[in-house]
């Protein structure tokens, strides 16, 4: 319990990170269903950090279904169910995958380099441009869990050592492209039939797509993604708040 919870230069609020860092413990197994959680005092001793802030982010994990309060008893973990994640942070499904503990498995079903036709206005780029297009089946101990579509120019890869197994994201973060943000819409969605045959999976599966165009610090488009996820596994959820005038 005494390791850092995050890089230093995470500079996410010490909430969200012991949240994270919790999550990823419960998901790896350091925790298993039915087990106690360490108590206030000793996760705000573990993790350097004040019992207000323990709160905030055991408030969190309940909010996910993954741990339960027992008044006068402490906090427990619960049975792993839906995945509840939230979407106000930016992160790739190799991040969301991994941090829950999964051990992600990648099928590539195509990689290609093609002009960038109707897609280019998603881009901002010529149609006549090169895109290269990624489509993978993201699984864990064989269970397919998301169907991806990753469209970028081809010229972004150049250098870029990625085999399209690993984590797009992470590789275009060491050729020091850095996606920042994103523009997202979620949509209830099928897999087209193709992939739901190559999957296993019933082409009546419905699933959560998440469509999302991302954008580097200078505001540039470079990445549009599409990503099926099985309706049955996961749930999303966003904070709404009212505005007053």
């Amino acid at each position: 319990m005494n390791q850092p919870i995050t890089p230093l230069r995470d500079r996410r609020p010490l909430s969200l990170r012991v949240y994270f860092e919790l999550r990823k413990r419960i998901g790896q197994g350091e925790y298993l269903p039915g087990s106690q959680l360490p108590t206030e005092k000793e996760l705000a001793q573990a993790f350097a950090v004040s019992r207000v802030t323990i709160r905030e982010a055991l408030r969190l994990l309940q909010r996910d279904g993954l741990v339960k309060a027992q008044h006068g008893r402490g906090h427990f973990v619960l049975e792993r169910g839906l995945i509840r994640e939230p979407v106000t942070e930016l992160r790739s499904v190799t991040e969301l995958l991994t941090s829950l503990g999964y051990q992600v498995e990648n099928e590539v079903l195509a990689a290609v380099s093609e002009p960038a036709g109707e897609r280019s206005s998603a881009l901002g780029i010529d149609p006549e441009e090169r895109i290269t297009r990624i489509e993978r089946l993201r699984s864990s101990r064989g269970m397919v869990l998301i169907y991806s579509i990753d469209v970028l120019p081809t010229t972004l890869l150049e250098g870029v050592d990625h085999d399209h197994q690993d984590s797009l994201f992470a590789a275009l973060a060491v050729a020091g492209v850095e996606l920042v943000r994103a523009q997202a819409t979620i949509r209830a969605a099928k897999l087209p039939r193709g992939v739901a045959r190559r999957s296993g999976l019933p082409p009546s599966l419905p699933c959560l797509l998440l469509e999302q165009i991302h954008f580097d610090r200078e505001d540039t488009p470079l990445l549009w993604s599409l990503d099926y996820h099985r309706g049955d596994v996961f749930e999303f959820h966003v904070l709404r708040q009212r505005l007053h005038a």
